[in-house]
């Protein structure tokens, strides 16, 4: 992990600007690498301010994070109206690159869970409404044909109240859907649709004291 202070270029706001990171901590692996919470200055005008913590992603050791391909994919999702993470930038420096996003901990305040590890256990209180946004997302995405993976969100928890809201961070597993593969967006996009419906399925089935279990399993491809 990364611990020294960085000369740094920021690129792909309305505007470009130089700067540097400091690292202050890991905050977990993504599909192209990890993440590690940054402060970030930012110089305007000869002087420089903070501008605040975010998550800096970057490639394993020896390899190139792919910047620009993420960064497409998540304008392209924006586009579409899809959730996607607030703030994120190609981050140079030296001769390396990496992706700077909001950082959803909000500097360690809120609790953050992957989309893929979001269980009917999951202490949420709107865990329905987490559910519907991230079916949306991919609804959304299909028309506009990227095909999202349920690994493909963060769920920002607030610790005091236990609400949640999914923004789409982490899109490795995205992916446009080419002219004449074999499946299209909307068809590539239900498996996850079906993989979700089935945690609320046997979210909603222990709320009445019940599980649905073995149809959730099914879902997942797994058996007994």
């Amino acid at each position: 992990m990364p611990k020294k202070i960085a000369t740094s270029r920021f690129v792909g706001g309305r505007a470009e600007h130089n700067g540097h990171t400091r690292w202050s901590g890991g905050l977990g692996k993504g599909g192209h690498g990890e993440a590690a919470r940054a402060k970030v200055f930012v110089n305007r005008e000869g002087r420089e301010r903070f501008a605040g913590f975010f998550a800096d992603k970057f490639a394993k050791k020896n390899e190139n994070y792919p910047a620009e391909r993420d960064k497409e994919i998540l304008d392209k999702l924006k586009a579409a109206g899809c959730n996607v993470i607030p703030t994120y930038r190609i981050h140079i420096k030296v001769s390396k690159k990496s992706l700077l996003t909001t950082d959803l901990t909000e500097g360690g305040k809120k609790e953050v869970v992957p989309s893929e590890r979001l269980s009917f256990g999951t202490r949420l209180k709107n865990f329905p409404e987490v559910i519907g946004q991230m079916i949306s997302d991919i609804e959304k995405a299909a028309n506009a044909g990227i095909f999202l993976h349920r690994d493909c969100w963060l769920i920002q928890i607030d610790p005091k109240t236990r609400k949640g809201k999914a923004f789409i961070v982490d899109v490795a597993s995205a992916r446009e859907i080419e002219k004449g593969e074999p499946l299209t967006a909307k068809q590539h996009g239900a498996s996850t649709i079906s993989f979700f419906n089935a945690l609320l399925e046997e979210y909603e089935a222990r709320k009445k004291g019940k599980s649905g279990f073995l149809k959730a399993m099914a879902a997942f491809g797994l058996k007994k």
